[in-house]
């Protein structure tokens, strides 16, 4: 008989959101975009991951003319300079003060 245990998750206000900022080193847009969502969170409210590129052919392929991707909760919220846009500093924005 399988045992059965009641695991409490934390409530959504605790988790905090997720960023994945797709990247490969030396490329001085995806520098400006760490700089960019550190200036957005300077409490460090979000968990940011780098994922470089060039270590997974198929990353490489599909963002190799893109980057810096970033994804916020598994939505891509932003591509190339985009995180320059305003409308990118009121979803990272929003995203934090949730």
């Amino acid at each position: 008989m399988p045992i059965q245990a009641e695991v409490q998750l934390p409530s959504e206000a605790t988790i905090s959101p997720g960023v994945v900022i797709y990247m490969r080193p030396e490329c001085h847009l995806c520098q400006e975009a760490r700089g960019r969502l550190a200036e957005l969170d300077p409490a460090a409210v979000l968990t940011v991951n780098e994922v470089d590129i060039e270590t997974d052919d198929d990353l490489h392929r599909r963002y190799l003319e893109l980057i810096p991707v970033i994804e916020l909760d598994g939505e891509q919220v932003a591509q190339l300079v985009e995180f320059r846009d305003s409308t990118f500093a009121e979803t990272i924005r929003k995203r934090i003060d949730v």
